[in-house]
């Protein structure tokens, strides 16, 4: 079963980054190009609040996955979209017009309390401005990420009793306000920063 879920995970991989190499060709790099349309999804915030695709609409709203007991790369995504978060503040487009949100890929641990203590390490923004989201059954939310978003997110690999790892992306998603992905960017490249922003400021402009 792991194998078939890592060949899917690499299909859809492979496939998310055919489809941002040949938009982004399309477009001429005049605007952020339309990818795919965001899935729709139900899921609980760090405050314990309901939150719905549909509550993001009309806004700017950059996704990351991640999850709390991640050791690798998730402190630098969160990391990174602290920055991100900081200077939207600055420019006065966070929370009315931008919002990030970062989806666990380890739902079953990552409880709304555990995500809130998570994100007190990255500044405590309100989930109004930063919603760090969970949700059940944890099959379900990997669907919703794999499927929807077209990042890959497997199930937790336990290696006699060492700290378990998750496979998942290091994309970042920036979402427009009418729900299309608009922007697909690795947290390893070296101005991500700048290009989250960049396409943020554009499309909430």
């Amino acid at each position: 079963m792991r194998i078939i879920a890592f060949v899917s995970a690499v299909i859809v991989a492979l496939f998310a980054s055919a489809l941002v190499v040949q938009r982004g060709a399309d477009n001429g790099g005049s605007e952020p190009p339309v990818y795919w349309d965001a899935p729709a999804f139900e899921l609980v915030n760090q405050e314990g609040d309901t939150v719905r695709n549909g509550d993001l609409a009309g806004r700017v709203w950059i996704a990351s996955f991640i999850f709390t007991n991640c050791t690798d790369i998730c402190p630098v995504i969160s990391a990174r979209l602290a920055q991100v978060r900081n200077a939207l503040a600055a420019d006065g487009l966070l929370g009315g017009h931008v919002r990030l949100v970062s989806i666990s890929v380890d739902p079953a641990r990552d409880t709304p309390e555990v995500l809130l203590d998570y994100s007190k390490r990255f500044g405590g923004s309100p989930a109004s401005d930063w919603a760090f989201l969970t949700g059940s059954p944890p099959e379900a939310v990997r669907a919703l990420i794999q499927e929807g978003f077209k990042v890959t997110a497997l199930e937790p690999m336990m290696d006699h009793g060492m700290p378990y790892q998750i496979d998942h992306s290091p994309r970042i998603l920036v979402v427009d306000r009418e729900g299309r992905v608009r922007g697909a960017h690795d947290v390893n490249e070296g101005d991500i920063v700048e290009r989250l922003l960049s396409d943020a400021r554009e499309l909430a402009g």
